[in-house]
């Protein structure tokens, strides 16, 4: 919530499944996603959400446009546009602020 000072000036909020695992710099990894996905709209908020991992159990990995950041991002680390409205097989993602906000507002689940 913005009016209590919790979280109020994160520029994401991180949505896990309850066995994900986090590695050590995984906070390094995930603001240089947010960063490359940012950078693509003047407005800062390029992206609604960010799939941190998909299994592509539908097959649809080639249909994928792949972004090329700049600076590049560091070894191990891709990111694409995915063009399939159902995605299955993601343990955490990440929406935007601004999307957050929005699906709050709609009481949307998260």
């Amino acid at each position: 919530r913005d009016d209590d000072g919790g979280g109020g000036g994160a520029p994401y909020a991180l949505i896990l499944e309850d066995d994900v695992e986090l590695r050590a710099g995984f906070v390094n990894a995930l603001n240089a996603l947010h960063a490359a996905a940012t950078q693509k709209r003047s407005d800062g908020d390029g992206y609604d959400v960010l799939l941190l991992h998909n299994q592509d159990v539908l097959g649809r990995r080639a249909r994928r446009t792949p972004l090329a950041p700049s600076p590049p991002l560091p070894r191990g680390l891709a990111i694409a546009i995915e063009p399939t409205p159902y995605v299955a097989g993601t343990c955490a993602y990440v929406m935007s602020r601004r999307f957050a906000r929005a699906a709050l507002a709609r009481r949307y689940p998260v």
